[in-house]
């Protein structure tokens, strides 16, 4: 009897063992199976199509071998979308090894970039641009990005965002696992506090914090940065045949990082879809076309209505199979919408929100921000960039940072890299990203 109880008592204990063993290995088990589902491909080099056109390297696309909370669904509660398809070549590796590097497994012997970002007299697209640059510094200089908090920070004004001091707290998940309280402790933010990132401090530095607001010229550090990709992927590059001056794809995997909508944000563009586009999702084969005018003309000249129709009407024509004479509209300008709703061939589709204010050339987006509040002008817009990123084709002016940011996460966490996309200046051939 003695024996056969412990043998029992130890199959008790053997059990107990590897559930316990189970429950702190598991978590761990589930992240390496995740991680070794991304294949190895082998990835063609540059080269030209038929047609002459450049062709870049492209990678097969998953959205769950992505890291946890990319944007890779196009609604919270609709139906995915983006199953598989085509990334930008790197994608992957880049995605993660960034992840990584903003999430160590201690902060406590971290060094950090504070990031303070770019608020009143920059869009949207333009303050995730340059806050890409602000991650590739950090990148280069093995420090973790933090953004500082700003309690007046334009785009957190309203409702939505109260009580919070940072985009990456109200609308996008936090750019890392270290908080600021890992960066300062106790303290208060103070310019006086910390260096300035800087042609000197970039170049040799041991502090543990350096700051940075805007990156100016007139700071010295733009050099380094300007048209650069970070040095740690300068190998991953070399192997896929990409040059490591092709600064843009840089520009797209900063963004597919950064712009990571949170639960809470996709349930609210949820409720706006319903409120402003009826509740309907995209039709495949849609063009997406993004007509940016208001205060632009100040920086280009700017293509009329009949030239972005052209470029649809083009694409349609390339790609018979995949494309309907069916357009996702997204402008700021209520000229444009009654221009393209008159359009007896073609059905267009458009968020039914406020832009009155656009009528006035001389009104920017941060000034219709100002009008309409704030943080209502960033749900909509990233509503209207949900929508845009749904569609099957793309069409748009590449020297809008919108533009960009639609062209730079179609081809990452999107899967739509092999997807058609002209620019109405260039055509389908873009070799001048702007910068």
């Amino acid at each position: 009897m003695q024996s056969i109880m412990d043998t029992s008592t130890s199959r008790k204990t053997k059990l107990t063992t590897t559930a316990i063993a189970l429950l702190i290995l598991g978590p761990l088990l589930l992240l390496t199976i995740q991680y070794n589902r991304v294949p190895e491909q082998r990835f063609a080099i540059f080269g030209t199509t038929n047609n002459g056109n450049t062709s870049y390297p492209t990678q097969n696309c998953e959205e769950e071998w992505f890291p946890a909370r990319h944007w890779t669904r196009q609604s919270h509660h609709l139906p995915n979308v983006t199953h598989h398809g085509k990334q930008m070549y790197g994608t992957l590796e880049a995605q993660h090894v960034i992840w990584n590097h903003q999430h160590p497994s201690s902060c406590h012997d971290k060094k950090f970039l504070l990031y303070a970002a770019l608020g009143r007299d920059h869009g949207i697209g333009s303050s995730v641009h340059v806050a890409g640059v602000a991650l590739q510094a950090a990148l280069n200089l093995n420090r973790i990005l933090v953004l500082s908090p700003q309690p007046n920070f334009e785009w957190n004004n309203g409702e939505y965002c109260k009580g919070m001091d940072t985009i990456d707290e109200c609308y996008f998940e936090p750019l890392s696992s270290c908080t600021i309280y890992d960066v300062l402790g106790g303290m208060e933010v103070s310019n006086e506090r910390f260096p300035e990132l800087n042609v000197d401090t970039y170049k040799e530095n041991s502090e543990r914090v350096l700051r940075s607001a805007v990156f100016e010229m007139g700071t010295g550090v733009v050099p380094f940065l300007w048209r650069q990709t970070p040095v740690m992927f300068h190998g991953l590059l070399k192997s896929g045949g990409v040059k490591e001056s092709f600064y843009y794809w840089w520009r797209a995997q900063g963004a597919a990082y950064l712009v990571r909508p949170t639960l809470r944000t996709l349930r609210e563009l949820d409720r706006r879809r319903k409120a402003v586009f009826g509740g309907r999702r995209i039709e495949p084969g849609t063009v997406s076309v993004h007509v940016r005018h208001g205060d632009k003309w100040k920086e280009n000249a700017l293509a009329d209505d009949a030239t972005f129709l052209r470029s649809a009407e083009a694409m349609v024509k390339r790609d018979p199979e995949g494309l309907k004479h069916r357009i996702f509209l997204s402008t700021e300008d209520p000229k444009t919408v009654r221009w393209f709703s008159n359009l007896s061939d073609w059905t267009v589709e458009y968020t039914n929100v406020s832009r009155d204010a656009y009528k006035d050339r001389t009104v920017g987006p941060e000034d219709f921000a100002a009008q309409i509040g704030w943080d209502e002008e960033f749900l909509n817009s990233l509503l209207s960039l949900q929508l845009a990123l749904e569609c099957d084709g793309f069409v748009g002016a590449i020297t809008s940072n919108w533009n960009r940011l639609i062209d730079e996460l179609r081809s990452t966490v999107r899967c739509k890299h092999d997807h058609l996309y002209v620019d109405v200046v260039q055509g389908f051939d873009v070799t001048d990203y702007n910068w």
